[in-house]
């Protein structure tokens, strides 16, 4: 699996939708892991400092949110995007606009109509 390499100054926050078993590789400087979890219907908040070489490994699907506490770098899996799948959708939706645009007018009802 490919990682994309994010650089943090330090205080600087990085949030995302994280997927369980995905590992936050520290590469250089010092961060604090936060992640979210649902255990037993509670809502917990787990915090991990990791050092230079240190790797977290996510507990569950969900928001994770790393700050760094001094100037870092971190390696973390890249995203899978179906681009075709986004494609698709974009297709659809303006489609879709033109159609209801279209049924709009020709119904005698768009914007020209109201000034009349």
């Amino acid at each position: 699996m490919q990682s994309i390499r994010h650089g943090l100054a330090q205080g600087q926050r990085l949030g995302w939708q994280g997927q369980a078993g995905q590992c936050v590789e520290v590469r250089r400087g010092r961060v604090e892991v936060e992640e979210i979890l649902w255990v037993e219907s509670q809502l917990l908040c787990v915090r991990q400092r990791l050092g230079p070489g240190s790797c977290y490994v996510l507990h569950s699907s969900g928001w994770v949110s790393v700050q760094a506490v001094s100037a870092a770098e971190l390696s973390l899996p890249a995203p899978l995007v179906d681009c075709a799948a986004w494609r698709r959708l974009g297709r659809w939706l303006t489609g879709g606009w033109r159609g209801l645009c279209a049924g709009w007018m020709g119904a005698g009802r768009g914007w020209r109509a109201h000034g009349r």
